[in-house]
């Protein structure tokens, strides 16, 4: 029942190494964890600051040597699909 956006479509691991994909569903990229960017939900919202916390984010991401590796640690989003645990991330 969840829509996945499965980036293997890409075939070239060369080229998964340069793809983020950024989504307020999770469920999105699971088969994919190191380039997913999860983000919050910004429906209607005036005050919402969602974007610029993730241009910061990808601004920092784009100065990284490997940014997969450093987006992985940052979000550890493999510990939350193991465990089914937010508060063990």
């Amino acid at each position: 029942g969840y829509l996945v956006k499965d980036l293997r479509i890409f075939s070239r691991e060369t080229v998964l190494n340069k793809i983020l994909l950024v989504d307020n569903s999770s469920h999105c990229f699971f088969t994919q964890l190191k380039n997913g960017v999860p983000i919050l939900s910004f429906y209607d919202q005036k005050e919402d600051r969602e974007l610029l916390h993730l241009k910061r984010y990808l601004q920092a991401l784009s100065r990284c040597e490997n940014m997969l590796i450093r987006n992985e640690e940052h979000f550890q989003m493999d510990k939350y699909f193991t465990s089914g645990k937010p508060e063990i991330v």
